[in-house]
């Protein structure tokens, strides 16, 4: 049996001795959680449940409410594309129907007041019973609030029986066709939470305000029933701080009314943005005889515009919407989602400097856009239909709902109708007859109310619509999937898109892989191969690459020819201002001089040399100027990197950029011309000694075969040899190309007392020679290679199996593409070997892939540490075979350890690299291709030593 809480119980007590005590009280609508609310710290509620069939059919169980009843171990997983052109009564569609039961207390103060249950969502048909008797129709549709109004069904005082059917499939087809065809996993149950509310006879039911820029105010106050003659509706703006401003305002009721209108004026009121999501609250009080009822909502002062042709204005402002879909989605609960997940998700979506969120496919959780007006996103609220769409009755009663509950969000810019073709036209003015702001509707993937959301357009096609003159913004683009999109090819496209002026924005798809813990599978999680894995997070929000390079070029601040000017000294640089409404002076900026790791240190050694934060300079919004940052003297010459962050007026991270110093040295290296050459050749090897050194060389192809130091066996080996791919469709090819061996020559070269072997070759790969270079071995090369290619270096062996972590300065931590360099920061990194499996396991940063702008980076196996310096500027290395998952976007080859010159650009779902823009397309090469390594070779200590669980 559920209690009334606390909160609740204090304030029915006090109303009530106000109201003995003959005080006329303006009594707030009273709450009584049925359910848990999704609030921090509650404790779980549970209710009876029983479902008819499928997994833990048949017998009465105790179920937590809300949740979706597949987390909470029964009934069917389903994937709604499943059904998609399926008849309703397929067999593959379950047709589970869930019912509850609970106990609930009335308070006796409740007599004589009208009492509703409200239900937040429940999937998908609903039929509720009081005390055996039906609280009204079967509500159809579950991604909306709905209530009955059951005070004549209650006993005051004593215990009433709640009983809920719910039916997983519903009885109107065009509710399924519209929810539970979707390309994302459909559930079941009450999974929003449920709760009474009490409320005077004459009550406010809902308010729709409209509240401008420039301080007009109006609210439409719709009563729950006519009001006795001489009723007034009053109401008392307060400011963000809490302090009441303006003057009262109120409007008498008209006999026979149930709608009053309040309007007024303040003057300088602070604005909505989402830069500056200043919140203001309006008191609203009827008063009807002796009888007061008083409601409390948020709203911002704001005025959103569609300038056909032009652009999105608000309060006078042209905005450009840099967002993301969402689904309301936590893996291990489903479509049931607290609040704090809700904030959490907006903050993610801010600090990845995205100011706008796309509902997808259906209205979110109250919470989610409570947490959007607070924290500045711009919202497209959105009506559930998925290809398929409501018929027009069940349609315009569900905008109803939508609109009648969301309205008084200032996040909320756009409605739209459904999405991709899932819209009924003729319900499109439906959201206007409840929303006095009247809102511009959209239908997702079409031209509509000036604004063309087109999806999924390859760049050629983005170029051309970002043109005009219709106003460019689509609901969906750079489809994710695994490690593609998104990031992917996005520099190409905001180039373009980013400066045009009739381009209102973009919505990448999607916001995190759709990755459900299958109860009925020991909660591995599932994205039903590659229809959900799509996200630029993982399904418990584990950042991937794509997170930051979006974070980078979609910063609303940017920082170009960062420099170090050490005559002054000082940091020099260019400045983008790209906010609509923050001057640069509102922000702050932090520099830090570090000096990093050398090649066989520790973390550890890392240090900070200097630091300072000052204020930005006054730059406006949209404009642009050279800035410096004066140092003081110390504050250069001995650091690797000077790291400056941008901070946002809140002091969140907007993005670090980093300029080396190109000047330091790795390591003093010992003249090694006093060490003696000896060569060994037979038996088709070749073996040279010098120093603590054994290389061993095939003579046939010139590789070193192996390599010992003080008689230790290292693992380097088959090397180095030319890799070299292009690409055709979605698979990778081997370049045919001979590397026939010319000459090896294996000993040293008088005039070169270094050179331990020189090989020259026929081919591409023209010539290798290997030195001393005090205690560490040099390998320099020449690549001659005319034509296209996708990747194109030289490689090694290091078996992988063996490998526990690597350790570099670079770029980093996140490995990068042709058409996504953007995203990582130059420092010291380190990450301990991992292997994922794209939609099944989710381990960021991947260890495997390609990584650019390096030094240094060292290979640890359990008892070698392998270090590679890059004294010859070769602008990459790769490690291994990133493994593709289910159907993957690309099938990437094993490249082994490879220091390339060329690495490949990633694909979308939908699209090839090469339709992504110029960052995505093959190399073409011509020339020599030169590049000059360091090897050093370090024992590991046991304290370092870990396994590597591909050798387990």
């Amino acid at each position: 049996m559920n209690h009334l809480n606390s909160g609740s119980f204090t304030t029915i007590v006090s109303t009530m001795l106000l109201a003995l005590a003959g005080v006329a009280v303006a009594a707030p609508t009273e709450v009584l959680p049925l359910s848990g609310m999704g609030e921090p710290g509650e404790a779980a509620v549970y209710w009876d449940f029983r479902l008819d069939a499928g997994r833990g059919a048949g017998k009465w169980n105790r179920i937590r409410v809300p949740s979706c009843w597949e987390q909470e171990g029964f009934g069917a997983y389903y994937y709604g594309a499943q059904g998609r052109g399926k008849p309703d009564s397929d067999p593959i569609i379950p047709k589970e129907r869930g019912d509850y039961r609970t106990e609930f207390a009335a308070p006796t103060q409740w007599r004589g007041r009208q009492v509703r249950i409200v239900f937040e969502g429940a999937m998908t048909d609903t039929t509720v019973r009081i005390n055996g008797q039906v609280a009204g129709p079967t509500h159809q549709g579950g991604f909306y609030r709905f209530h009955y109004d059951i005070t004549p069904l209650l006993k005051y005082g004593a215990r009433n029986l709640l009983e809920v059917s719910v039916s997983k499939e519903s009885s109107n087809p065009s509710v399924n066709h519209a929810e539970r065809r979707g390309d994302y996993w459909t559930f079941g149950g009450l999974y929003r939470p449920v709760w009474l509310e009490a409320r005077p006879t004459h009550h406010i039911e809902w308010t729709a305000i409209d509240a401008r820029a420039d301080g007009s105010f109006y609210a439409q106050v719709h009563l729950g029933s006519e009001a006795p003659t001489g009723s007034v509706v009053r109401a008392r703006i307060y400011d963000p701080e809490g302090n009441a401003v303006g003057r009262a305002l109120s409007a008498p009721v008209g006999i026979h009314d149930t709608t009053a209108v309040i309007t007024g004026k303040l003057d300088n009121p602070r604005t909505w943005s989402a830069e500056t999501p200043h919140l203001y609250r309006v008191e609203l009080t009827l008063i009807a005889a002796s009888n007061e009822h008083r409601v409390s909502e948020r709203f911002g002062f704001r005025t959103f515009e569609v300038r056909p042709r032009d652009g999105l204005y608000l309060n006078g402002r042209k905005i450009v919407l840099k967002g993301i879909n969402r689904h309301s989605f936590a893996p291990a609960t489903g479509r049931t989602i607290t609040r704090e997940q809700s904030y959490n998700d907006a903050r993610l979506i801010k600090d990845a400097n995205m100011n706008a969120v796309r509902m997808s496919h259906y209205p979110p959780d109250k919470h989610f856009l409570e947490a959007a007006d607070e924290l500045g996103l711009y919202v497209l609220d959105e009506l559930a239909g998925w290809q398929g769409s409501y018929d027009t009755p069940t349609g315009a009663r569900l905008i109803g709902q939508i609109v009648r509950r969301d309205v008084n969000h200032p996040s909320i810019l756009f409605w739209d109708n459904g999405n991709e073709g899932g819209w009924n036209r003729d319900n499109d003015g439906e959201f206007d007859r409840w929303d006095p702001q009247r809102r511009p509707v959209l239908h997702p993937w079409a031209l509509h109310s000036g604004v063309n959301t087109d999806h999924y357009e390859d760049y050629a096609s983005t170029v051309k619509l970002s043109g005009g003159p219709d106003i460019f913004m689509p609901t969906e683009f750079l489809h994710g999937l695994y490690d593609g999109g998104i990031g992917a090819g996005l520099r190409d496209y905001w180039d373009a898109m980013g400066n045009s002026p009739t381009v209102g924005g973009g919505f990448f798809w999607v916001f995190a892989d759709e990755g459900i813990e299958r109860t009925d599978r020991d909660r591995r999680i599932d994205t039903m191969g590659n229809s959900a894995p799509d996200g630029m997070l993982g399904p418990n929000r584990e950042k991937e690459g794509s997170f930051y390079a979006v974070k980078q070029i979609w910063s609303p601040v940017q920082v170009s020819e960062l420099q170090v000017d050490r005559t002054r000294p000082s940091l020099r640089m260019m400045l983008n201002n790209r906010y609509a409404f923050t001057n640069l002076s509102q922000c702050k900026f932090t520099w830090r001089a570090l000096k990093l790791p050398r090649p066989g240190e520790a973390s550890s050694d890392q240090r900070l040399i200097a630091e300072g934060e000052v204020a930005g300079p006054a730059i406006n919004p949209g404009e642009q100027g050279a800035w410096e940052i004066p140092l003081a003297p110390g504050q250069t010459g001995d650091e690797d990197v000077f790291h400056l962050t941008a901070k946002d007026p809140e002091g969140r991270e907007l993005w670090t950029w980093s300029v080396a110093n190109p000047g330091q040295e790795s390591r003093e290296r010992s003249s090694a011309t006093d060490q003696t050459t000896l060569t060994k050749v037979g038996n088709d090897r070749g073996i040279v000694q010098s120093g603590p050194y054994e290389l061993s060389f095939d003579t046939r192809t010139g590789r070193l075969a192996e390599i010992r130091k003080h008689g230790k066996l290292l693992p380097l080996s088959d090397g180095p040899r030319l890799v070299a791919y292009t690409r055709t469709e979605r698979a990778f090819q081997k370049i045919a190309a001979t590397a026939k061996l010319r000459r090896l020559d294996l000993q040293a070269n008088p005039r070169s007392p270094d050179v331990l072997a020189t090989a020259a070759y026929d081919g591409p790969l023209r010539e290798v020679t290997w030195r001393r270079s005090g205690d560490s071995l040099a390998m320099s090369y020449e690549i001659a290679y005319q034509g296209e290619a996708h990747i194109l270096g030289v490689r090694f062996e290091l078996p992988e199996s063996q490998v526990v972590g690597k350790r570099w300065v670079g770029n980093g931590p996140y490995r990068v593409w042709q058409n996504r360099l953007e995203g990582g920061v130059f420092g010291f990194h380190e990450t301990s070997y991992n292997d994922p499996i794209p939609g099944e396991t989710f381990a960021y940063p991947e260890f495997k892939g390609y990584f650019g702008n390096w030094r240094w980076v060292a290979l640890d196996t359990a008892t070698q540490s392998v270090t590679v310096e890059n004294v010859g500027a070769v602008p990459y290395f790769g490690l291994y075979g990133p493994r593709g998952g289910v159907s993957p976007v690309l099938e990437l080859p094993d490249v082994g350890w490879s220091f390339l010159h060329v690495i490949p650009a990633m694909g979308t779902k939908f699209d090839l690299p090469e339709s992504l823009g110029p960052q995505s397309q093959p190399q073409t090469l011509s020339g020599i291709q030169r590049g000059e390594l360091r090897f050093d070779f370090e024992a590991r200590g046991d304290g370092d030593r870990v396994s590597n669980p591909l050798a387990r």
